[in-house]
């Protein structure tokens, strides 16, 4: 299988230059989501890849908080799996992001409701830190620091109301965006304080 590069950017040249095709980067990037979700235990559910654009994102395949509506599925929001929605479009954010090309192929855990600033989920096996196994991980985009940390995506969304890009992402040795609000649109996307509420990475 092909080894993967430590940046997207490495592997997206990879792909310009045909030394490895969209299909193949896409299965050894979640063949090693899967491997080091064992390890690092941070995915609600796997996700089918379906077809992919054309796009500067070909061939990425990204993870998420659960807390985005998908094609057909509503997100679990830290309380549960997604469910089966026939008919949801997707979170302008995630179908963005889809354009470019890019595919999802895990949503990630999460604080209940977004309303956390640990990874304290009772839903859901206890989040591992990457950076240090006894320390805390911070909410509530916990899942997204956790995935990109243990190198399980190469990058993540969360959303932040009050800290909860930036709270995990610190934790875990990340830099985390909360984008200025209204920047990235949140339709789509479960609310917890609509005034507040924004997409970040």
């Amino acid at each position: 299988m092909f080894e993967l590069p430590a940046r997207m950017t490495e592997l997206q040249e990879n792909i310009r230059a045909g030394h490895v095709s969209v299909h193949d980067a896409l299965l050894a990037q979640v063949h090693r989501g899967q491997s080091l979700n064992a390890n690092f235990p941070c995915v609600v559910e796997e996700l089918p890849l379906g077809s992919h654009h054309d796009g500067p994102l070909a061939g990425i395949a990204l993870a998420h908080k659960d807390i985005f509506q998908l094609n057909d599925r509503a997100p679990g929001c830290g309380v549960g799996m997604g469910r089966n929605h026939k008919g949801m479009a997707p979170a302008t954010a995630i179908s963005a992001l889809q354009q470019a090309g890019a595919s999802q192929w895990a949503s990630l855990v999460m604080a209940p409701h977004a309303c956390g600033a640990t990874s304290q989920n009772a839903h859901f096996v206890r989040c591992i830190n990457p950076t240090d196994p006894g320390a805390a991980v911070g909410g509530s985009s916990s899942g997204s620091a956790v995935a990109v940390a243990a190198g399980m995506t190469y990058a993540a969304l969360g959303t932040d109301t009050a800290g909860s890009v930036r709270i995990p992402a610190a934790t875990c040795g990340l830099m985390g965006l909360k984008t200025t609000h209204g920047a990235i649109s949140n339709l789509g996307c479960a609310p917890l304080a609509p005034s507040l509420d924004s997409v970040g990475i």
